[in-house]
């Protein structure tokens, strides 16, 4: 019985101890800024600072690499580094240097990569996982004359209420764009035109990003419409389109809340949230999606949760704002629930101890505050673990006993 009691204790031993190296390597390593974006100017020289983060005060290494189109134009200044355990962070750079001309308009990037070298432990034996991380150089190239490109984003609604329509714009071209304006065709389930809306008709600057706005009186039977936006600009066109539900919205927004948050930690987002069915709803969870210039930088959710009817539930998501900048940026939050999404459409703005969320076309702020401590959720983990080994060993031992017990009486 000894020998299975020390069996257990040993296994559940190795299990906490493979548990909190785990947990010690999770975002181990991190970098900030996450991006750096600059115009394109012919023979471009500059040199960028970034900063790798130690941020479990650990021993390590790692070798830093380019890759991607300009990569051939970017000259590292360390190529290896190594990190002691009481420094938290170090500061890098690299140069880059244009050509005279970078014949593909858009985003040309690079990527910075800081991957961590494994732990060696003898000759050919490895100890650890590998773990990277990037910082981006954004080099946005203007695409010769007048060129826009377009972003459709929609705030669903339930029948008889407004369906707010949002095209992100964004002048690409070397010239400025005097007027733009789009007509929203909404299609049916058949591809029927149900309706047409038309937005106002605005100016945007060169390398400038604005946006156009429409309201739909959703009018119409519950289900799934399709939104067409044919957008034209000084005898040009662009073209967005995607699917929308109207009605059938079980699930209300009624807060967004972010405490205790602090820029380059992991801000949790508290979406409390209403069920308005008669009956449970299962397996509900949010996911946000933030963009910045039209890009996706960041997805996240929650849990799956059980909301029983009628009543408010909270659900947490967390994003890792390591490497995001102070400024303003685009969010969905999308509702998932049975086989159906919810898409709330939410205008983000990011300070240093600070985010706050507002629901596009009210106004209307929904999320103000501070995040939580990666660290304490960490050690709140690794305590709940260890009681839960430490019960399993005196259950053990408990029971070992009353067993020596039971065979002595025999005797």
């Amino acid at each position: 019985m000894n020998k299975r009691l020390n069996k257990n204790l040993i296994l559940l031993i190795l299990i906490v101890v493979s548990i909190l190296f785990l947990i010690r390597d999770v975002n181990a390593l991190g970098v900030t800024p996450g991006r750096t974006t600059v115009d394109f100017k012919p023979n471009l020289q500059q040199t960028v600072e970034f900063t790798v983060l130690n941020s479990e005060h650990k021993d390590f290494r790692a070798v830093i690499f380019v890759e991607g189109d300009l990569a051939g134009y970017v000259t590292l200044y360390n190529y290896l580094i190594e990190f002691r355990a009481d420094e938290g962070s170090k500061t890098f750079k690299y140069d880059f240097k244009l050509p005279a001309t970078l014949e593909k308009p858009g985003i040309n990037s690079a990527d910075i990569i800081i991957r961590e070298l494994p732990e060696q432990k003898g000759k050919d034996i490895f100890i650890g996982t590998s773990i990277a991380v990037v910082t981006q150089l954004y080099v946005k190239v203007p695409y010769p004359g007048k060129y826009a490109e377009v972003d459709l984003r929609i705030s669903e609604a339930n029948v008889n209420e407004n369906v707010n329509f949002f095209i992100q714009v964004s002048n690409f071209g070397t010239e400025d764009i005097n007027k733009i304006s789009a007509i929203i065709e909404i299609l049916g389930p058949t591809n029927e035109l149900i309706a047409t809306v038309e937005t106002s008709e605005i100016a945007i600057k060169s390398k400038e990003r604005a946006e156009l706005t429409a309201s739909w009186l959703a009018d119409v039977n519950p289900g799934k419409y399709y939104a067409v936006a044919k957008v034209k600009y000084d005898g040009k066109s662009a073209r967005a389109e995607t699917v929308f539900n109207v009605g059938g919205l079980l699930l209300e927004i009624i807060d967004i809340s972010v405490k205790d948050f602090k820029l380059g930690q992991v801000a949790k987002f508290d979406i409390l949230v209403q069920n308005r069915a008669n009956e449970i709803l299962e397996n509900v969870f949010a996911e946000m999606v933030i963009k910045e210039n039209n890009v996706e930088i960041a997805k996240f959710k929650s849990a799956n949760e059980n909301i029983e009817s009628l009543a408010e539930k909270e659900l947490n998501a967390f994003w890792d704002t390591t490497g995001i900048k102070e400024g303003s940026y685009d969010a969905t939050l999308i509702l998932n629930y049975k086989d159906k999404s919810i898409k709330k459409e939410l205008k983000t703005f990011v300070t240093l101890t600070s985010i706050e969320t507002s629901f596009l076309g009210t106004g209307k702020a929904v999320a103000a505050g501070k995040g939580l401590r990666r660290e304490t959720m960490i050690f709140l983990l690794v305590i709940t673990l260890i009681l839960i080994n430490i019960g399993w060993f005196v259950y053990f031992k408990k029971r070992g006993k009353n067993l020596n017990i039971k065979e002595n009486r025999k005797i």
